[in-house]
């Protein structure tokens, strides 16, 4: 009889615990992403920026100025549009048809998007369309190409509202 009393002790012990734990325990990065992607709420209106990286310490960019994008990955803005209601509705949508999924390493983003509901910022993220990623807030470098179909439209959609601009690329001087 003792022996079943502290059995049972020791379970409801541990039952509390697990239940503690549960409450108190960061949600998984499948949720951050569900939230962040599959989830995300209705926007009227995104941003887009196509960017060139800066490869400097973060301490010394100026996010202030007009032509710099501050995000994870700080950006020199080389153009930018936005879109609102149904244009703004198409992006999101084709974004929360993304699936986890295999991305590369390389990771040189080349577009911002910013998505807003009532002038609300609800999420920057930035987007590498050669290796498949995105930044997430909360778990950092996310791939998309879970589902192959979503992530073309997706990147079908973005670089047709703005195309990358062509850098102008300087010939070394052989002589």
């Amino acid at each position: 009889m003792r022996s079943l009393f502290f059995t049972l002790l020791i379970l409801s012990f541990l039952a509390s615990c697990s239940a503690v734990y549960a409450q108190t325990k960061q949600p998984d990065e499948r949720t951050l992403f569900s939230q962040s992607v599959t989830d995300l709420p209705a926007v009227d209106k995104v941003e887009i920026f196509a960017v060139e990286g800066i490869r400097t310490n973060r301490k010394d960019i100026d996010c202030t100025q007009p032509d710099i994008v501050c995000s994870m990955i700080s950006g020199k803005i080389l153009a930018s549009k936005t879109l609102s209601g149904e244009d703004a509705n198409k992006i999101a949508d084709l974004w929360r048809d993304l699936r986890n999924g295999n991305g590369a390493a390389c990771f040189a983003a080349a577009y911002v998007l910013r998505f807003y509901q009532n002038d609300k910022l609800l999420l920057v993220t930035d987007v590498c369309f050669h290796c498949c990623n995105v930044t997430l807030p909360g778990t950092g470098i996310r791939s998309i190409c879970g589902d192959r179909e979503a992530f073309v439209s997706f990147k079908d959609l973005v670089t047709t509202e703005l195309p990358f601009p062509k850098l102008e690329t300087k010939e070394p001087d052989l002589r």
